[in-house]
């Protein structure tokens, strides 16, 4: 007798006859895959993964120097903000060397906020009336009615990119971008 659930699929044929139709292995000692196969399906993987992976390199790279980018106009917003916001005169630090961003105020209620730069360099830092820094530390100044020292702050990756802020005497930034990315 056969299964209502069979009789529904196929017609009534004995189990190993079913089993073959469907595509099962008679014995189960040819189940699964051959070493060719597997060997054939790990080849297309890796050579997909070969030509998909400067294309991965190169977002990354982009990534981190538009990130870098951003934390920095972040921070100097926050450092104008803080100025007007707490009405004390805040010093903005570029450490060329480590690529550290600090904050720190005069007044000692406000607490020191530091940033570092990760995966980029600070290549130059221009504050307006100064000669522009390619190493030491760059220091611009907030006062407390919002206005700052203008300056300038190039950020370049290790493939030759590099994102070039400008933030004029009200804090507002401009951002423009040379190289391959």
């Amino acid at each position: 007798m056969c299964p209502k659930l069979s009789r529904a699929l196929a017609p009534c044929l004995p189990r190993r006859s079913l089993r073959r139709s469907l595509g099962s292995p008679a014995r189960p000692d040819e189940a699964g895959f051959t070493l060719i196969e597997v060997l054939l399906v790990v080849l297309l993987m890796a050579i997909a993964v070969a030509i998909a992976w400067p294309s991965f390199v190169r977002s990354f790279q982009g990534q981190r120097l538009s990130t870098a980018a951003r934390t920095l106009v972040t921070v100097t917003r926050y450092a104008r903000s803080m100025a007007v916001l707490k009405q004390s005169d805040l010093v903005l630090t570029f450490n060329l060397a480590n690529g550290q961003i600090d904050l720190v105020s005069s007044n000692t209620s406000l607490p020191s906020f530091s940033r570092v730069v990760s995966g980029v360099r600070l290549q130059e830092v221009a504050i307006e009336g100064a000669e522009p820094l390619t190493e030491g530390v760059g220091r611009v100044q907030f006062l407390r009615n919002g206005v700052c020292n203008p300056f300038v702050v190039t950020l370049a990756d290790r493939s030759g990119n590099q994102v070039r802020l400008s933030v004029d005497a009200l804090g507002s930034v401009k951002s423009k971008v040379f190289g391959t990315q």
